[in-house]
């Protein structure tokens, strides 16, 4: 499986219809976001050393990481973490797999940070990159 059948997904692509119906303005978690999420960790893991498959690894998480918007912000990394954990069983290894989970698990862990891998760091540092850069300009010019 590879990060472009991802984006084909059907399913996941309800998943994103729906949270854009729901999403505000101001904190849209669609799948323009996810997007964007990926966007930034190809950047990023060009400053690193990032191989092949573990930025494949990466861009899925990026992807997939606000899927448990759809029922709210609350607790969301955690309802991602339990879709993905379903979704990805026995698609791709077992050590990709258990990262992507703990990288989405832990992508609002900012009063840990100092605890997170490299493969966390990237995830959570492409999310917010967004939020700083992409979303709130985009917002601006909707006013």
């Amino acid at each position: 499986m590879h990060y472009r059948d991802l984006i084909k997904d059907k399913n996941i692509n309800d998943i994103f219809k729906e949270i854009d119906k729901t999403n505000n303005r101001t904190w849209n978690h669609g799948k323009q976001h996810a997007l964007n999420v990926v966007e930034n960790i190809e950047k990023l893991s060009s400053l690193f050393n990032i191989d092949h498959q573990d930025l494949e690894y990466l861009k899925w998480g990026g992807y997939l990481h606000d899927l448990g918007q759809i029922d709210g912000k609350e607790n969301h990394e955690l309802r991602s973490r339990n879709f993905i954990e379903k979704y990805l069983k026995g698609k791709i290894d077992e050590k990709g797999y258990n990262k992507i989970l703990l990288a989405i698990e832990k992508h609002h862990e900012h009063a840990k940070i100092k605890e997170l891998s490299l493969f966390e760091h990237l995830l959570l540092f492409a999310d917010k990159m967004d939020f700083s850069y992409k979303r709130l300009d985009m917002n601006q010019l909707r006013k």
